[in-house]
């Protein structure tokens, strides 16, 4: 059985929103996979010669995608 790191879908769309802010605004964050190449909820920040692993919580209920400033 595969663990699940998504609560739902929202939570899906704002991990990867979360990613893409953070690469439009030049901060190199790398979504990390499972072992069986599933993405998780968690991005990787590698600072000099050590990795910072961030935990995406669920969305607060203020959150849409559709009203997100690009």
């Amino acid at each position: 059985m595969r663990p699940e790191y998504f609560q739902d879908d929202r939570h899906t769309l704002y991990v990867g929103w979360v990613c893409g802010i953070a690469l439009r605004n030049g901060v190199p964050l790398e979504p990390i996979y499972d072992d069986d190449g599933n993405h998780t909820n968690r991005l990787r920040l590698k600072v000099g010669n050590g990795t910072i692993t961030l935990a995406v919580p669920y969305p607060p209920d203020d959150w849409s995608l559709v009203d997100s400033e690009p």
